[in-house]
């Protein structure tokens, strides 16, 4: 067959653009992720019920970017066979803000994994909380089932509202961060709602400025409004009786009677901070 130049040169510019349409081709296939070892969501679905693992589908649609070693699994079907994601693989999609935060952290000192919490694939109803009315928050809930030192602190007469459902323990807590990643400090985080006692004041009791946690137990007390201790013994651990002023006299000097058994904020009732009175009186 004989070919002319005009023939030769089609035929040439038809060959490179298929060669380059096949280059681009090959590039983008390159380019996506491809699961190892021909294993696929829908591989692993045959075993795996689609229908009890719905949010893996909406979350977690690509199996193989957590568990390695499909192929060897599939073969030998075994919990054994295949690898389960640690801490450090949820972080690598999961942001470099979260990782700063989460290294500082309490639960990553104590080498909580991510999976203690969270459910990859379904999700599950925590236990150990019981709420008093209205239905108690998931993350609460699920924070019950290792503090529960804590959460026995919520059946005590004051306390949060947790138990009741009109606050949560992420209300006050994150809990991938820990004390140190945090600019908020303790008298910040309380005001956030207690707005009253973080009103400006031109006297300011000190323990308000410096730590809430100085006169209450923020879980739950037996005493009333929080305090770690029932008045007078709460104020008296800073503040000396004056004979004077508090029916301290001579016959009862050295012991507690009179006024001094009495609540003092029943004359100090400025307890967090007045105007103009130093002994916050008003």
């Amino acid at each position: 067959m004989v070919m002319n130049s005009r023939t030769a040169g089609v035929g040439t510019g038809a060959l490179l653009l298929a060669l380059w349409l096949g280059m681009g081709t090959l590039a983008a296939e390159q380019a996506s992720p491809q699961p190892a070892s021909g294993v696929t969501p829908a591989t692993c679905l045959t075993c795996h019920d689609r229908a009890t693992e719905t949010r893996l589908q909406e979350y977690h649609s690509q199996c193989q970017s957590c568990h390695s070693g499909g192929a060897v699994h599939i073969e030998a079907p075994e919990k054994s066979n295949i690898s389960r994601p640690a801490a450090t693989a949820c972080l690598t999609c999961h942001g470099a803000t979260m990782n700063a935060r989460w290294s500082f952290g309490q639960h990553a000192k104590a080498e909580v994994a991510c999976s203690s919490c969270h459910t990859i694939h379904v999700s599950r109803t925590p236990t150990g909380l019981e709420g008093r009315g209205k239905p108690v928050d998931q993350a609460s809930t699920t924070c019950a089932s290792c503090h529960t030192d804590v959460m026995a602190r919520f059946r005590l007469p004051s306390h949060h509202p947790v138990t009741e459902g009109a606050m949560s323990c992420t209300s006050c807590h994150d809990p991938h961060s820990g004390d140190r990643t945090s600019v908020r400090s303790e008298v910040e985080r309380c005001g956030s709602c207690h707005q009253a006692q973080r009103t400006p004041k031109a006297i300011v009791h000190p323990p308000v400025a410096e730590a809430c946690s100085t006169c209450h137990t923020p879980h739950g007390s037996p005493n009333r409004r929080l305090l770690t201790m029932a008045q007078p013994a709460l104020c008296i651990q800073c503040h000396s009786v004056a004979d004077t002023r508090h029916a301290v006299g001579a016959a009862a000097r050295g012991a507690l009677g009179g006024a001094v058994l009495r609540r003092c904020v029943a004359c100090h009732k400025a307890i967090h901070g007045g105007q103009m009175d130093p002994h916050l009186r008003y």
